[in-house]
This record gives structure tokens, sequence and C-alpha cells, in this order.
């Protein structure tokens, strides 16, 4: 099973979310926001969770002595080994792509919530949300069939790439109020 699957679900949610919102009566900026988000969303969903291993793959049947750390890499061993070995184009990719695959949640969630407008809420919902995605690819790896491992360097990643985010949100109107101010008048 691909990711096309979300293709329709995703059709759903935006229209809910721009029919919705101008019934309410909602600003554009915040239906473009909301829409941003559940397409940011889907993406991700795309991105960590498919293709998905289904049938006709075998159950996954682990060796004697396996521990489910088996499966779950240590902290810094990603980000360890393209250090002292060099990185690759693939690894950079990873590495670079983990980090900037969250800033749009971190810039996002305060920009829609006032409850994430402080950097440590934000930093602890891009935590979260990285956690869970790394629980689910390895719930899938125990139960479905070897998947995908769980890596503690993607949530660190992901975390970094949400605090990036939440600061362009915080210095963005910033920048945009010193460059109307520097303006010349008319």
């Amino acid at each position: 099973m691909d990711a096309t699957v979300l293709i329709l679900p995703l059709l759903v949610v935006l229209a809910v979310i721009v029919v919705g919102g101008r019934r309410r009566g909602t600003g554009w900026l915040v239906v473009l926001m909301r829409s941003a988000l559940a397409c940011w969303l889907a993406a991700v969903l795309a991105l960590v969770m498919f293709p998905l291993p289904l049938p006709p793959y075998a159950p996954s049947i682990q060796p004697p002595g396996w521990t489910i750390l088996d499966w779950i890499s240590p902290p810094f061993a990603t980000i360890d080994a393209a250090l002292q070995y060099g990185v690759t184009a693939q690894e950079a990719l990873q590495l670079v792509g983990n980090v900037l695959l969250f800033v749009p949640l971190g810039f996002l969630a305060p920009a829609l919530r006032p409850r994430f407008r402080t950097l440590a809420r934000a930093a602890l919902l891009g935590l979260s949300v990285s956690l869970a995605i790394e629980l689910a690819q390895l719930s899938m790896t125990l139960a479905l069939h070897p998947f995908r491992s769980a890596d503690l360097d993607d949530v660190m990643l992901n975390t970094i790439g949400t605090v990036i985010g939440f600061a362009s949100w915080r210095v963005g109107p910033m920048l945009v109020e010193l460059r109307r101010r520097e303006a010349p008048a008319l």
C-alpha cells in the first residue's frame, strides 16, 4: 500500500477546513494556515509510514534472544556515525530532511494556537509528534514486518526543526516591522 491512499482523505479534510472556515467567518489567512498544516501532516505520514509492509510479507519472526532494543538506535548513533565517518549524500539528506520536515509545525502551531506560543510548548509539541511517529514505526515493525527502526536521532532532529520553525514565527513579524520602519515614506 502506498501513500496515494492519503489523497482522498486529505481532499476531504481540506474541503472541511475551507468550507467550515468560511461559514464561521474565519479569515483566509487562518484557513490557509490550517490547510497548510493538514497538507504538512499528510506529507509527513506519506514520508514516514508508506509504503506499508502489507502481505504478501510473512509476519515478523524474531530470532531467539531478540529484544525490542534491537530495533531502536541509541541516541546520537546516526549523528555520531555521520560525523565520524563522513556524510554521504543520502545521510545528509536524511539528517537535514529530519530537521526541515518539522519546521512547518514549529511555524504553524503557534500561528494557529496561542498555547504553542512559547518555545517550551512548541518544542514539546515537536518532540511529542516525532516520538509518536517513531513509536508507530516501531509498532509496525514489531507487528507486521521489519519496516523501519526507531531512531532517537530523528526525534532530536525533528525537535530542532520545530524550534527553528518557532524561531522563524517569532522573528518574521519583527523583520517585517523593522523593514516597514526603514521604508521611505511616500
